[in-house]
């Protein structure tokens, strides 16, 4: 299937009966007391590893109660975490809400143990809180800053709660890393990748003038900015005097199964990710466990944790709804023929764990209707047990279908053809699957006026169907000023008021001229659809693995702020970068995935972006056989994760407002002042093609965490 994708890719436009404005640029990152990288091996082959909608009471009572369970069973934090032995090497362990990315090299904890006390550690206990039918998420830091820690192991406890019910906590066997039936609770071993230049496609063009835009750690010391419309004063810096430059970023999220012991070299840090499932039936209060951390075959460390379970549920249907590419076509290569089959159905069930809606993924569409085996994904029986899958929207549909999806369908197609796809479509859906939201993706960027039919004449087909095809959506990837109109002069667009192309320079971009056109889309609603594609800083966090942990996070809220229906990145599998020349690369070891880059004496090799269009890593790997780890599905990236929390925080925003939308749009308006087209071009009269403005939101977990425990507040009163 032909793609055609710019290196910024930005608006998508559900043209004509939806549309799909973007965001942005593609991204298409001794003592055994409890305190707060791998080494020179990597944790992998190569270096010593193997290779239901509304609030939900359950049993709970009313919302605002804490019935159905009993009392807690007691303080978690004040459990017994004597009993260790050995010596350890590691010289402090803590933990964090995962938002906060520690590269490999930071020893925060080692000398000042206050110094890294957060929401969810308090220097002896890690505190966490979720609803029912959510997974929540924290990130334990093992330092080692004089000696390596060796044979390292990282366990954790079933979660005993309110009348002695339990949140299983299970490690799998290495064929079942796909089954969540068995276990609520996952812990990954993280992986690191090096950033060797800024990711010119995160944040725009390379210069002085642009370093507002960057992540803190990515900018040089001493920049000043007087205004967030001014341009920023300074000489700039060498790229090694950057915060960012050549650190060890954690991104990959291994499933501890595949790497139960490891070492921790010293002067670095190693990082252990875990996900707890909190399930619907899970009765409210406080639940507890040990998180148990051996050396050398001796446990050294013991550190409690604590999960809050809330008095109500999330949705299984996510109130963010999304959309991400994947296809057989990616991923063969890595996996080989005869196990794509079999990735591309995990695939499907790792993305609806992150509560992410994925597109291309249909192996056997035929004709005007999807595979046969594909039914069952959009009729949620696919979900099910009987495939392994517990967590998130058991039983709910995918809630989205791609037709066509990059052009592929009505390229060089004639308008009988096209019609009789629409008709053939529409009729297989509305009998079929009706609630299943479907479009024929028409076509991608500029090759809507390159390629043929162009964009203006499909939309003159699509308006002359008389049958039932009439009914079905369509999408083109356009700038929101032309989302209300013909949609015949197609380009990228930037997340921020980005005015229209004329002779390839941006102009007569306004907030208003924007909303003015994203008003006018969701009046039509539901005849029309407003769509988000990708993301770029200023006005929205980019998927750059360098950038802010709460960069993924911060989209679903900009979303809900704008009123977008759904939002669009376009790629979770791009292993071999066919369209910008750097070909297939070896994922585990090397952060820019997408462009050739150059070097650059301030930004380091740039050109292209460090995570761009990988938010899943090949479980297996033919073509870089030493960073294969043999098993027949993704290995999730923390990017992913970070979307999930985000996607999550909306879950709660929608319930919250339910009950005081008020309050809570005053919160909204709090942790994102300004976003997307919020924040003005600098230019709109000459060259609407850039901003000085920094983002304005906090780069703080913190901040987000204190704001989602607000939103529980509003719902269970609690």
């Amino acid at each position: 299937m032909k793609r055609v994708r710019s290196a910024l890719l930005a608006l998508a436009t559900l043209s004509v009966s939806a549309a799909v404005v973007g965001s942005m640029a593609s991204c298409g990152g001794g003592s055994n007391q409890p305190s707060s990288g791998v080494g020179p091996g990597d944790g992998g082959p190569g270096d010593g590893a193997p290779p239901g909608d509304g609030p939900v009471s359950n049993s709970d009572g009313p919302v605002g109660t804490e019935g159905g369970g009993g009392g807690d069973a007691g303080d978690p934090c004040a459990a017994d975490t004597g009993g260790t032995s050995g010596t350890s090497a590691l010289t402090a362990v803590w933990a964090n809400e995962g938002g906060d990315k520690v590269t490999r090299d930071e020893l925060r904890a080692s000398g000042n143990a206050t110094a890294v006390a957060n929401s969810v550690w308090d220097g002896h206990c890690i505190k966490v809180f979720g609803a029912k039918n959510e997974v929540v998420s924290f990130n334990v830091v093992l330092e080692a800053a004089k000696s390596q820690a060796s044979k390292v192991t990282v366990s954790l406890g079933n979660l005993t709660g309110p009348g002695g019910s339990v949140i299983r906590s299970a490690p799998r066997a290495t064929n079942k890393l796909f089954d969540w039936t068995t276990t609520e609770v996952e812990l990954f071993y993280v992986r690191y990748l090096q950033i060797k230049g800024l990711s010119q496609q995160a944040y725009g063009t390379m210069a002085t003038w642009q370093e507002a835009t960057f992540p803190k750690r990515a900018q040089c010391p001493g920049m000043m900015q007087a205004t967030p419309d001014s341009k920023p004063t300074g000489t700039g810096c060498p790229w090694a005097q950057r915060p960012v430059a050549d650190k060890f970023y954690p991104d990959i999220a291994v499933p501890m199964e595949l790497v139960p012991t490891f070492d921790v070299a010293a002067s670095t840090n190693q990082s252990v990710w875990a996900d707890v499932y909190i399930p619907k039936t899970a009765p409210s209060g406080v639940y507890g466990a040990i998180l148990s951390i051996s050396e050398n075959g001796s446990v050294t460390h013991k550190v409690p944790v604590s999960l809050k379970v809330r008095n109500f549920a999330l949705p299984d249907a996510p109130s963010a709804k999304t959309m991400l590419f994947t296809s057989p076509g990616d991923i063969s290569p890595r996996y080989g023929n005869s196990v794509t089959p079999t990735a591309i159905t995990n695939e499907r069930l790792m993305a609806h764990r992150h509560k992410i809606s994925l597109i291309g993924d249909d192996t056997n569409q035929t004709g005007t209707q999807p595979g046969a085996d594909y039914v069952s994904v959009l009729d949620g029986t696919f979900f099910s047990s009987a495939n392994g899958y517990a967590g998130p929207g058991t039983a709910t549909g995918q809630d989205v279908y791609s037709i066509g999806t990059y052009g592929g369908l009505t390229e060089g197609s004639t308008q009988t053809q096209f019609t009789n796809v629409f008709d053939g479509w529409e009729t297989w859906f509305e009998a079929n699957s009706p609630k299943t939201e479907r479009f024929v993706y028409l076509c991608d960027e500029i090759d809507c006026t390159q390629s043929t039919p162009t964009l203006a004449t499909q939309l003159q087909w699509w308006s002359a169907i008389s049958g039932v095809g009439a009914k079905l959506h369509t999408l083109a990837t356009q700038p929101l000023l032309d989302a209300p109109m013909a949609l015949s002069d197609p380009t990228s667009g930037w997340p921020f008021s980005q005015g229209v192309s004329s002779g390839g320079t941006s102009t007569g971009g306004t907030t208003a001229a924007d909303q003015t056109a994203a008003d006018a889309v969701t009046a039509a609603e539901p005849t029309r659809r407003l769509f988000s594609y990708n993301g770029q800083r200023p006005g929205a966090g980019s998927c750059a693995t360098e950038d802010d942990g709460v960069a993924m996070r911060e989209q679903p809220w900009g979303q809900y702020k704008k009123h977008i229906d759904r939002w669009f990145w376009w790629e979770a599998t791009y292993y071999d970068d066919n369209q910008q020349g750097l070909g297939t690369v070896d994922l585990f070891n090397s952060a820019n995935t997408f462009g050739t880059a150059t070097s650059d004496a301030s930004y380091g090799t740039t050109g292209g972006a460090n995570g761009n269009g990988v938010f899943m890593y090949p479980g297996t790997d033919a073509l870089f056989p030493a960073s294969s780890y043999g098993v027949p599905g993704p290995i999730a990236s923390l990017r992913l994760k970070h979307w999930r929390r985000g996607v999550q925080d909306v879950d709660y925003l929608t319930l919250a407002s339910a009950i005081d939308s008020k309050t809570v749009d005053t919160i909204v308006a709090k942790i994102v002042p300004s976003v997307l087209w919020e924040v003005q071009c600098h230019d709109p009269t000459n060259d609407c093609s850039y901003s000085y403005a920094p983002p304005t939101w906090s780069n703080d977990p913190d901040d987000w965490e204190a704001a989602r425990a607000q939103l529980a507040h509003i719902i269970d009163g609690q």
